[in-house]
């Protein structure tokens, strides 16, 4: 069986196709085998994408996204490697080192499970500290604090990480609705994976096998699931008919 992040990865693969973005997995950055979970990457053709889920309607040329399943927590050691990864990933796709790529090229992306409970008050002391450096006065420090960990949307929240902006998706707070649907079959939370089950729609048949180990992963983590198989099987086919053979 495949994790959680093979699985992550894989959906958005999914979501992408026939768009205008495309997506690498696992993307190896350097020689000492540090990965990257997921590049979502502009293409040059492709329809633009539909019913975007909350927190990626800011997508970019290159988007830089880590992903923390239902027991991994997101700390601010998870943004210090995310944005190491951006700056190597930058170098790699820049014309020359002499030559980079545009900041504005790049987008940042932690998309987590749980609610990081202990996240706020990391990113307010790093910041704290980071701005400090920069021989601000207290009031202004103050008068910043407000901006360091910034509620969009239900579930998604823009953290100022040193000079960069992490967009937060939290996948079990983001709100019910249509175009959430693909957060919530990775929100940890039974009934919202029903809820994502039901209203998601696979662009390719494969997403049932998918599906099938994305469920027995739910009920190997033991997550509560008044959902059952044949209630599994018939959302499956009702939200899907348009992949099945004439």
């Amino acid at each position: 069986m495949i994790d959680w992040h093979h699985l992550f990865g894989l959906t958005l693969m999914d979501y992408v196709s026939d768009s205008d973005y495309d997506v690498e997995l696992e993307k190896s950055l350097s020689l000492q085998q540090q990965y990257l979970d997921v590049v979502i990457i502009k293409k040059s053709q492709g329809k633009p994408l539909s019913e975007v889920p909350d927190g990626l309607d800011n997508l970019s040329q290159y988007n830089l996204l880590t992903y923390k399943s239902l027991w991994e927590p997101l700390d601010s050691w998870a943004l210090n490697e995310l944005i190491g990864s951006y700056v190597t990933y930058r170098k790699q796709v820049s014309p020359s080192l002499r030559k980079l790529l545009p900041p504005e090229y790049f987008r940042l992306y932690a998309v987590c499970t749980r609610s990081p409970q202990q996240l706020s008050r990391q990113v307010n002391k790093h910041q704290r500290n980071f701005l400090a450096s920069k021989n601000l006065d207290v009031a202004t420090l103050d008068a910043l604090k407000g901006y360091t960990f910034k509620e969009i949307l239900p579930g998604v929240y823009d953290i100022l990480w040193g000079a960069e902006v992490i967009r937060l998706i939290v996948t079990s707070e983001v709100s019910k609705q249509k175009q959430n649907a693909l957060w919530h079959l990775y929100s940890g939370v039974g009934d919202n994976f029903a809820y994502g089950n039901s209203h998601y729609h696979w662009h390719h048949p494969i997403g049932k096998k998918l599906l099938n180990q994305l469920y027995e992963l739910y009920l190997k983590e033991e997550v509560v699931m008044s959902y059952t198989w044949e209630d599994f099987g018939r959302d499956y086919a009702k939200a899907h008919v348009h992949l099945l053979s004439p």
